[in-house]
């Protein structure tokens, strides 16, 4: 899943990154102003990967998942009491 997100860095530099370097074919002289958004961009998809790192007993829905009781009747009727 990281990896997958990583990819979204990759394509951001094909995409943007080769109208920076600001010689040959494809510098449009535009993108001066994107250079922030990119590198806005490139944290943000850093940080998720950083939040998919988190080992999995950290996780909060983990704990409680752990902590709830396990019981096998669950939902089942419970029987009358004796008399």
């Amino acid at each position: 899943m990281m990896m997958a997100i990583f990819g979204n860095i990759v394509t951001s530099f094909s995409w943007f990154g080769v109208n920076m370097l600001g010689i040959g074919l494809h510098s449009y002289g535009f993108m001066d102003a994107a250079f922030k958004w990119l590198m806005a961009f490139i944290a943000s998809q850093l940080f998720i990967i950083a939040l998919g790192l988190v080992p999995q007993h950290l996780w909060v829905s983990y704990r409680r998942r752990v902590a709830a009781p396990k019981t096998a009747d669950r939902g089942a009727p419970k029987p009358a009491p004796a008399t």
